[in-house]
């Protein structure tokens, strides 16, 4: 390979390093935390993000809809993203669920009735709907 190249490929990658470094470091500000070396900057960086990023996806679906009464669950695992049982009715569960596309909640409960969806820009946690452990330990961030 040229010097020339080889030179300008290493510049390049140093800027890249510098910019990276620098949001990692701002990253902790935001964080009211100052570190002296990268790796534990970097450490507190990825910590912060797993906290308070949200999960997105180009478009999520909140579905609601009737399933099983006595098992609820999808019939893949994982589903493509949480879902929680918000309360039952005489024969179903009432689910609420988010999916990339609305042909997922029949894919994934192929019982599901009565559905209805809402597209959103994000998942939201709440009290009454929070991060399920499972999805906390499958997700990529």
């Amino acid at each position: 390979m040229d010097n020339n190249i080889t030179e300008n490929l290493q510049s390049e990658l140093d800027e890249v390093r510098r910019i990276l470094q620098e949001i990692v470091y701002q990253a902790c500000d935001l964080n009211n935390h100052r570190h002296n070396t990268l790796p534990e900057a970097l450490q507190d960086a990825k910590d912060f993000l797993k906290e308070t990023k949200p999960i997105s996806s180009d478009t999520w679906y909140r579905c609601r809809f009737h399933a099983d009464l006595d098992d609820y669950r999808p019939v893949a695992w994982p589903p493509p993203g949480p879902f929680w049982c918000s309360g039952t009715g005489d024969d179903y569960s009432v689910i609420i669920a988010y999916v990339t596309s609305e042909e997922q909640v029949i894919e994934f409960w192929p019982e599901a009735n009565n559905i209805s969806a809402e597209e959103c820009d994000e998942i939201v946690f709440t009290d009454r709907f929070p991060e399920p452990e499972w999805w906390k330990e499958n997700k990529t961030i």
